[in-house]
């Protein structure tokens, strides 16, 4: 008898119903997202795919020690802007600032960000290990341990844009993380208990 069941995270952020205005190829220089700070995150190769790239990096990192000098060995420190302690309104703000968001860790658990990534119609680079696939197949998928795949995706995503029919797939994909969904899953697995 199997004894475990997966129930997976709701998405929190009410998703966007506004159309798609991002320029496609993006506007210049290209807005990257990355959220989170701790080593699996993989923020340390985006840093070095985006040396010599017109990018700017919006960063949300509760830890920073260190992350100025890391920055600017890559170039990026007067390129860079970095967050902490956002409000649920601040951080959608960021999302619809950006251009893309960077999530290709090393591991995850969920994966929290791509829900609301794709809630907010934001192309996605991420890894192309579980869950990430599962939960964002329509990103840019690179192996997270691949210098050289994680560049060249940044530099396909600055050079050709993002297919606007993905970002609309992946939102149509939502109403399966809607918070009453979730809760339908609990409901039905304590029944079975």
């Amino acid at each position: 008898v199997n004894k475990t069941a997966v129930i997976r995270n709701p998405l929190t952020i009410v998703p966007s119903k506004e159309p798609l205005i991002r320029e496609n190829p993006p506007r210049k220089p290209e807005k990257i997202l990355q959220i989170g700070c701790k080593p699996h995150k993989n923020f340390h190769r985006l840093f070095k795919a985006c040396e010599g790239l017109d990018v700017e990096l919006l960063l949300v990192h509760g830890y920073t020690t260190g992350l100025d000098e890391l920055l600017d060995s890559h170039g990026l420190k007067d390129r860079t802007w970095v967050y902490s302690n956002l409000s649920k309104q601040e951080l959608i703000d960021l999302y619809k600032e950006a251009d893309l968001l960077y999530f290709a860790s090393l591991d995850e658990g969920f994966g929290l960000p791509l829900l609301e990534a794709q809630a907010m119609r934001l192309p996605i680079i991420t890894s192309d290990i579980e869950p990430m696939v599962s939960i964002a197949p329509e990103a840019i998928l690179v192996n997270p341990w691949a210098d050289s795949e994680i560049k060249n995706a940044v530099e396909q995503f600055i050079e050709k844009g993002f297919a606007p029919e993905h970002l609309e797939k992946a939102a149509q994909r939502l109403h399966a993380f809607a918070p009453s969904k979730i809760a339908k899953l609990y409901e039905q697995l304590y029944e079975q208990l």
